[in-house]
């Protein structure tokens, strides 16, 4: 027996403006009409309620939406639908219409019953029932989203978990800024961006309150760079820097955020009203931005590369030109390289791996692998793997100790892919 779906049109009244000094966010409704149409509404208290829209059928059937915007300055609201399944069919094609700057869209959908789903700032607000007679389905590819994929609706994109927002592009890439959030930032696209930085996001609230300043209420930016480039940033500490996908062009892309809060306001009044909101754009952009790029940009492979102070080290003796460096064993002696490429071998070291600081540890007896660095008197030991323990030793010229925790991407030992590094040496210089 055919399972039925309780909802068959979302309605998604996304509110990305919350201005004029006035913190307290709308209370978004929705109400069933006895003339068959749906009105949404924002109320601020029992004395300031708005229209935002209302949903009604026109002529053969047709669905349409109307908005209403707002001048005043104190809500900016834009009006989405989507016929997500049928009751009979909830396999079926989706279809949409949707308002954005236009005050009035009108769709053709199948006759039937829809059970609309209103959405506020992307929580669901209420439902309401709304009946069509004498419609037809748009053509496929006329409006026409599946439910594993996005849709794009004029300037408006959907993504499948229905959220609604905005695609911004640069250099063939692109970016998906939800439409809650989208009127309180800046987002820039330079044409040849500094590093090559494709994106640039920033709090308009902050920057204003700053007076401009540059660097006030940055929240990330997004860049491409290719291998060399890379291998220069392995070189060095990256901080606020995050390596997080490449493509199938031999490029990487660069997640860049603040290392410091760039948060600012007027007074301590206005942080205190607005810390909300900033928090709520730091989760966005910390804890979405690079997986929503990784599906906005088809052929990326996500990936990472270590950045502590092992991982330094394993990428200068790689890709800094003419390196000065020894590999060797408790047991043999230090082999320097001649034209050996180390590259294969520090990839295995960094992409994936993390090296985490260990506290209070002892070094383990027995042999261990050796990477030396004469002119800087530091050295990095690799000890073989002993109690499901990779560890890494740094021992520096005044003979102080740190000790790291080594986790590769393919679960090899560190000390195997040093000892492979050294056999390869030792090879090279016996040819």
């Amino acid at each position: 027996m055919k399972k039925k779906l309780a909802f068959l049109l979302a309605l998604a009244l996304l509110a990305a403006l919350v201005l004029s000094g006035c913190g307290k966010k709308p209370v978004f409704g929705v109400s069933s009409n006895e003339d068959n149409t749906i009105s949404v509404t924002a109320e601020r208290g029992p004395r300031d309620s708005v229209g935002l829209g209302y949903l009604s059928v026109g002529e053969g059937g047709a669905v349409v939406i109307e908005s209403h915007f707002q001048g005043d300055g104190k809500i900016q609201a834009s009006l989405f639908a989507g016929l997500l399944g049928s009751e009979d069919f909830p396999d079926e094609p989706a279809y949409v219409i949707a308002t954005s700057g236009e005050s009035r869209v009108s769709a053709e959908v199948e006759s039937g019953e829809y059970t609309v789903v209103v959405k506020a700032m992307n929580t669901v607000t209420g439902t309401a029932l709304l009946n069509v007679e004498g419609g037809e389905a748009p053509a496929e590819g006329d409006g026409v989203a599946y439910a594993d994929d996005s849709v794009t609706l004029g300037d408006l994109a959907l993504r499948p978990d229905g959220e609604v927002g905005h695609l911004y592009e640069n250099g063939g890439c692109q970016l998906f800024v939800p439409l809650e959030y989208e009127a309180q930032l800046q987002v820039e696209t330079p044409e040849n961006g500094v590093d090559g930085q494709l994106f640039s996001v920033t709090e308009l609230a902050s920057l204003e309150a700053a007076g401009g300043e540059e660097g006030a209420g940055w929240l990330f930016g997004i860049a491409r760079v290719d291998e060399a480039r890379l291998r220069e940033l392995l070189c060095q500490d990256r901080s606020g820097v995050e390596i997080f996908a490449r493509d199938g062009e031999g490029n990487y892309y660069l997640y860049q955020h603040p290392t410091d809060v760039r948060f600012v306001r007027e007074d301590n009044e206005a942080m205190q009203r607005d810390q909300e909101i900033w928090t709520a754009l730091n989760e966005w952009a910390f804890g979405t931005v690079r997986e929503s790029f990784l599906r906005e940009n088809s052929g990326l492979e996500a990936l990472s590369y270590d950045n502590s102070t092992v991982g330094i080290f394993v990428a200068r003796a790689a890709f800094e030109a003419g390196a000065d460096y020894t590999v060797s064993s408790t047991a043999f002696g230090p082999m320097a390289p001649k034209q050996l490429d180390a590259a294969p071998y520090a990839e295995r070291l960094l992409r994936g791996a993390r090296y985490e600081y260990a506290d209070g540890l002892e070094a383990p007896d027995g042999e261990y692998l050796v990477l030396r660095f004469p002119e800087e008197e530091v050295r990095l030991d690799f000890f073989p793997r002993r109690d499901g323990e990779d560890l890494v030793r740094i021992v520096s010229g005044d003979g102080s100790e740190t000790f790291y925790r080594a986790s590769l991407a393919d679960g090899a030992e560190a000390s195997a892919v040093v000892q492979e590094w050294y056999d390869a040496l030792v090879a090279e210089n016996r040819a």
